[in-house]
């Protein structure tokens, strides 16, 4: 088991939009095969807008 959590990590726009597109690869290569087990998978970028309420 993996698991990660990071409440804040700073990009420029450019690198979120690689990022995206590198997790998008790895479920294209995984998401599709078989196996004896079932596993969840939870994939998330998304921009923070603000915290302030």
């Amino acid at each position: 088991m993996f698991t990660l959590c990071e409440p804040e990590i700073w990009f420029s726009a450019d690198d979120a939009r690689a990022l995206e597109q590198e997790l998008r690869e790895l479920y294209s290569r995984y998401g599709q095969r078989q196996g004896p087990r079932p596993y969840l998978l939870k994939l998330g970028i998304v921009e923070k807008v603000s915290s302030a309420i």
